[in-house]
């Protein structure tokens, strides 16, 4: 398992999301509005996005296994990954943001259903936003936001 590629291969997708602004491998707290201008807002419009693994979780059962010497063979490792966008607050009549919004997270999941081709994973799901259309301050700015979670499955060999 590897976390600096799996990670870039995921940035990757992200980042050949349509409509998708600013990709990040990590939270940026910008203090300065020209530097926020410069690295968030993209075609006039607040909007970003965090990639960060959550979790790793390693599996002795069903799938590792371990001989007489307590040598493990190989272990199922689940890893969960967080996708949080972050997309600029307009409140509109005519074309509201949200409409924006939603449309950019569908983009998301249709590009995270079923990747089968991660250099490391041997399974992945679909992601599954459990959080959107949440109001939150970004750098002082209202915005929209959505957490989504992606899991994916690598076999690990390992002996101890």
């Amino acid at each position: 398992m590897n976390f600096v590629d799996t990670k870039n291969e995921l940035l990757t997708l992200l980042e050949s999301v349509s409509g998708i602004g600013a990709v990040y491998a990590s939270m940026k707290q910008v203090t300065d509005l020209k530097t926020l201008q410069d690295v968030n807002v993209t075609n006039g419009k607040y909007n970003v996005c965090y990639l960060q693994r959550l979790s790793v979780l390693e599996d002795d059962e069903g799938i590792g296994s371990r001989d007489e010497t307590d040598t493990s063979i190989i272990k199922q490792v689940t890893e969960t990954w967080n996708i949080t966008l972050f997309y600029a607050y307009k409140d509109s009549v005519d074309e509201p943001s949200e409409f924006e919004f939603q449309t950019l997270i569908d983009s998301i999941r249709e590009k995270f259903r079923w990747v089968n081709d991660l250099t490391y994973a041997y399974k992945s799901y679909s992601v599954n936003f459990i959080a959107t259309n949440v109001y939150d301050q970004q750098n002082n700015v209202l915005c929209h936001r959505a957490d989504g979670k992606l899991i994916i499955n690598i076999f690990s060999e390992t002996e101890y």
